[in-house]
């Protein structure tokens, strides 16, 4: 009988480290085994909109995201069929016509500031993390990132982060660091946290039994805490 996949949530502010993070996990337990879908695919398209309405809308509440969509994805995901993802132009806020294919597959990490806001998605999660990185920290990333990768002007980065990121942080993100299973801070290295996350991938579902951290990952990290 084919084993059900296994549901990996992270959870944590913009900027914590998260996206960095799945990917080693994903490296650590092989791109055949494990797969990355990150909730900034799954914005709702604002393309109805025009183009200056559109930036002023507060992305940083669950709300923006196409709750209803996701849910399908992983429930097709959950039954071994594959999904097509929105792809998401940050710059125009609005979603472009083409969509990428995402295999099913052993291991689903479901990445995003509001993955256990949902509780339709977080419900699916089979180990819920949460990544803790100060907002300064959180602040000064989101400029690097959204400046560098996305076209954003920095002046307009720092207003939206002061209007709609700070309060969302404060009374949406943290509170989510109850419901995890395990919480990391996002300032170690991603070395540490691999290593820690690794061993707490439930037996059974997905893979039988995933392997521990390779040889190439040293060092350790103190300051890790579960729940």
């Amino acid at each position: 009988m084919k084993s059900k996949p296994c549901f990996i949530g992270l959870a944590g502010p913009s900027g914590s480290g998260k996206s960095q993070l799945a990917t080693a996990l994903q490296h650590e337990l092989g791109e055949e085994t494990c797969g990355v879908l990150s909730l900034d695919s799954y914005y709702c398209d604002l393309g109805h909109l025009p183009v200056d309405e559109r930036a002023k809308t507060n992305f940083d509440q669950p709300a923006a995201l196409d709750a209803r969509r996701i849910h399908a994805d992983l429930q097709l995901l959950k039954n071994g069929d594959p999904i097509e993802v929105p792809v998401y132009d940050f710059a125009t806020h609005a979603r472009k016509q083409e969509t990428t294919v995402f295999p099913a597959m052993p291991v689903v990490i479901l990445e995003g500031i509001f993955v256990f806001c949902i509780p339709e998605i977080s419900g699916l999660l089979d180990l819920r993390i949460y990544v803790h990185v100060d907002v300064e920290i959180c602040l000064a990333r989101r400029l690097a990132r959204d400046v560098h990768d996305r076209g954003r002007d920095e002046a307009g980065v720092r207003e939206q982060f002061d209007q709609w990121v700070r309060p969302s942080v404060k009374n949406l993100v943290l509170p989510q660091r109850a419901q995890a299973d395990l919480v990391l801070d996002g300032t170690l290295p991603t070395r540490d946290l691999v290593r820690r996350v690794v061993p707490r991938i439930p037996r059974g579902v997905g893979c039988d039994a995933p392997r521990p951290p390779s040889g190439n990952l040293r060092g350790s990290g103190p300051g890790l805490s579960g729940t």
